[in-house]
C-alpha cells in the first residue's frame, strides 16, 4: 500500500486514474466491424458526383476510382450526355457479391456534346424517361487511379465497387453543369471554330428547362 504525501500528489493519481478509464472507454467504442455502404446508397452517391461535374476535370476523374472495380485513365474523348437533375435511384437486386441497380432519369435533351463542343442529337428531341442499370460487385480489391493518373491495384475492407469500363461510359451531366462545362472548355480554347461551336451550344443548352 503506497501513501500520499500531498494534495498536488493525490490529483496526479486521480488525473491519470481517469485518463486511463476514458482510454479504455473509448476502445471499447470502436466499432469492430464496420459495414460498407449498400449498392443502393454507392449509386445515389456516384450519380450525385457525376452529374455535378465530378468527372470533368482530370482531378474529379481520378478521384471517382474509388466508385469503380476498374477504373482507367481520363481518355481524350469523352461523351457527355445531358440529362434532367431529377432522377430515382430503385432498389438493387443482390445475389450473392453482385448487385445490379437502376436509376431512372428524364432525357430531356436527347443529346450529347462531342470533342468539338458540338451539340449532336442522339435520338428523339422529345423528353422521355429513360434508365441506366449498373452492376455493382463486393470486393475487397480495386484498382486506384492516382494524381499521376496511372492505375494499381488496392485491397481493403470489401465495398460495393462499380463494375464498368470507364473509358467507355458516358459523362451525365445536368444541363446547369452542361452549361458551366462547355463554357469553361471555350474559355480554354483558342481555335475559333471550337469556340463558334461552343456558342451554338450554350444558345441551345440555355432553352432547356
Amino acid at each position: 500500500m503506497f501513501k500520499i504525501r500531498s494534495w498536488g500528489q493525490a490529483m496526479k493519481y486521480w488525473l491519470a486514474f481517469c485518463l486511463t478509464c476514458l482510454a479504455v472507454s473509448a476502445r471499447g467504442e470502436q466499432p469492430t466491424n464496420v459495414s460498407p455502404p449498400l449498392p443502393k446508397q454507392v449509386i445515389e452517391e456516384y450519380w450525385n458526383f457525376e452529374t455535378s461535374g465530378g468527372r470533368v476535370t482530370v482531378k474529379g476523374w481520378n478521384q471517382s476510382s474509388r466508385f469503380f472495380l476498374q477504373p482507367g485513365p481520363m481518355p481524350r474523348e469523352r461523351s457527355i450526355m445531358v440529362v434532367g437533375k431529377d432522377y430515382s435511384v430503385w432498389d438493387p437486386v443482390i445475389g450473392g457479391d453482385t448487385a445490379e441497380v437502376i436509376v431512372g432519369f428524364q432525357d430531356i435533351c436527347k443529346c450529347k456534346i462531342n470533342p468539338s463542343l458540338q451539340i449532336v442529337p442522339s435520338g428523339s428531341s422529345r423528353a422521355i424517361k429513360t434508365s441506366v442499370r449498373f452492376t455493382l460487385v463486393l470486393t475487397s480489391k480495386h484498382w486506384e487511379v492516382d494524381s499521376h493518373g496511372d492505375v494499381r491495384e488496392s485491397e481493403g475492407h470489401p465495398q460495393w465497387r462499380i463494375n464498368v469500363d470507364t473509358a467507355e461510359s458516358p459523362v451525365w451531366l445536368t444541363v446547369s453543369t452542361a452549361i458551366r462545362y462547355v463554357r469553361d472548355m471555350r474559355n480554354q480554347s483558342h481555335d475559333p471554330a471550337t469556340r463558334k461551336n461552343a456558342d451554338e451550344t450554350l444558345a441551345k443548352l440555355s432553352r432547356l428547362p
